[in-house]
């Protein structure tokens, strides 16, 4: 069984979080529909939010720095990785490269080049 906090998932912290299934449909829908963002997206903002409001400037800024070194880091190794497995893939046959999606952003792969088709994070540098 999962303990909070204590498996990391890639880059990210896993936190398993239930709520009643009334109140968690209501949530769902009004997150959904009038905010047009994914519920735990949301809810990933306003942790960062009460972070951000509530523990010391410093530690939360490095934290924060730490992230995205670590978040650029595995964009620039997924990219390697997936353009030579792409291109050797393109090398040996015909094939269309495919889309890669890490849950928030969406991009494409062509001869070990990344083409967004979303818009690349903030710290995402050409």
């Amino acid at each position: 069984m999962a303990q909070s906090g204590k498996n990391p998932r890639g880059n990210k912290k896993y936190y398993h979080v239930l709520i009643d299934i009334n109140r968690g449909e209501l949530f769902d829908k009004y997150i959904r529909e009038q905010l047009k963002v994914k519920p735990t997206s949301w809810i990933r903002d306003i942790v960062y939010k009460f972070l951000q409001d509530n523990i010391d400037e410093k530690e939360y800024n490095e934290a924060l720095k730490k992230d995205e070194e670590k978040l650029e880091k595995s964009y620039s190794e997924s990219t390697t990785r997936q353009g030579i497995i792409k291109t050797s893939q393109l090398n040996q046959q015909k094939i269309e490269p495919k889309i890669v999606t890490d849950g928030t952003y969406n991009y494409k792969i062509i001869n070990g080049v990344r083409h967004w088709l979303s818009t690349p994070p903030d710290t995402y540098e050409k």
